[in-house]
């Protein structure tokens, strides 16, 4: 962008010292009038052509003739030097623009177990932050529900749709659920007779923001202190504390440990708030005697670290949908 300027900063320059100093040339030396010398200068430059301005001296000289011959030597080539950087400056930014949806398509080409975020609203920026925040890998598709399957869906994780059209959002989640019948659809609804029809074209969660604001609003007044937790752990820069998911898969050696031999709390500092068992019952608050099994998902809350060294103590992994 810079370069095309100085071509036109340049070719300008150049072109008005051309025609100035032409104008006097014309004047000096072969004693023209300021005004007829510059209506040759114009009629040269522009190759126009000055038949039409001989007078009663006849045909020029052969020194007016080189002369004239230096002059559109020198305007065209400043004119076109001009005129490049004009059109360079225009063409140059659609180039850019096209080079860099190449190899925006080329990256979003390499992801895998990527996050796609449809709408890129008030909602959808805070996902996106929070996504950001966590490392997630994500791709932004906005404006044009259709192209859904250019966010390469056949290798994403998960699909949530934030638009605030309902419609659009239904859209999108039959959409994608016909591409992928084992994607995680998350789909935003404004109004409470949308989530069925939302559930019905395939969404697997559906969310409400009025309904859970008015939600939180109301634990606000009813239960503070309450609503102050929750709010305390949201905000990572008052307390680094994080909910977290892991699974007790195969060779890991939390299998047949019960939560006290486990000492999540008294060696990590790990809180084990519940454990989805892998038939999808879920266990809350379980006992020191509750016993892991193959499949179960651990759901904790504490520092980061600590959870690192927890998983890496009895090779868990995280939930391949988490946020680490």
């Amino acid at each position: 962008m810079n370069s095309a300027i100085e071509r036109i900063r340049t070719g300008a320059v150049v072109f008005g010292v051309t025609v100035i100093l032409a104008t006097a040339g014309y004047h000096f030396l072969f004693q023209r009038d300021w005004i007829d010398s510059l209506y040759m200068v114009v009629i040269t430059v522009t190759s126009v052509g000055f038949t039409d301005s001989f007078d009663e001296r006849g045909p020029p000289s052969n020194a007016e003739q080189l002369f004239t011959i230096l002059v559109i030597l020198f305007g065209l080539t400043a004119g076109a030097y001009a005129m490049g950087g004009f059109l360079q400056l225009m063409t140059e930014g659609e180039i850019q623009r096209a080079l860099g949806k190449r190899k925006m398509n080329k990256d979003i080409e390499r992801l895998e177990d990527h996050v796609i975020v449809c709408g890129f609203g008030r909602i959808g920026r805070m996902l996106t932050h929070d996504l950001k925040r966590r490392g997630r890998k994500f791709v932004i598709l906005e404006h044009d529900p259709d192209h859904v399957g250019d966010a390469s869906v056949e290798r994403a994780s998960t699909l949530v749709t934030t638009l605030p059209s309902d419609a659009n959002n239904v859209f999108i989640t039959l959409t994608a659920r016909s591409m992928r019948p084992d994607l995680q659809i998350i789909a935003r609804a404004e109004y409470r007779s949308t989530e069925k029809k939302l559930k019905q074209a395939g969404a697997n969660r559906v969310v409400m923001p009025a309904s859970t604001g008015a939600t939180q609003m109301a634990q606000m007044i009813t239960r503070p202190n309450t609503a102050d937790f929750f709010e305390l752990i949201s905000d990572r820069t008052q307390l680094n504390l994080e909910f977290d998911e892991v699974v007790v898969d195969d060779g890991n050696t939390l299998i047949g440990k019960t939560v006290g031999e486990a000492e999540a709390h008294r060696t990590h500092g790990l809180l084990v708030l519940a454990v989805k068992r892998a038939n999808g019952e879920m266990v809350f608050n379980p006992s020191s005697e509750f016993v892991f099994a193959q499949g179960d998902t651990l759901i904790v809350v504490g520092e980061p670290d600590d959870i690192d060294r927890f998983e890496k103590q009895f090779s868990l992994q995280l939930n391949p949908s988490g946020d680490r």
